[in-house]
């Protein structure tokens, strides 16, 4: 199973996913707003939960970003 924290941090880095393919915040900004104490934290949660950092997700842009699973590895190539 998953841990009550596990599941909060992947419902924010989902959030925050959202937030940095669809607005101009920036990455401080969004680790707030989704409620991570700090980048850091952030940053982490994201490594463990989507294997990239929010930069990379926010480089990627909308349609690459879509590609990755939870997991962060890339849904091409799953048969």
């Amino acid at each position: 199973g998953v841990s009550i924290g596990d599941f909060i941090h992947m419902i924010r880095v989902s959030r925050a996913c959202d937030l940095l393919r669809t607005t101009d915040h920036s990455i401080t900004q969004i680790s707030q707003e989704v409620g991570f104490p700090n980048t850091r934290a952030m940053n982490r949660a994201f490594e463990k939960h989507r294997g990239v950092s929010p930069r990379m997700i926010r480089k990627a842009g909308s349609v690459q970003a879509d590609h990755l699973s939870l997991d962060g590895r890339s849904e091409a190539g799953k048969e």
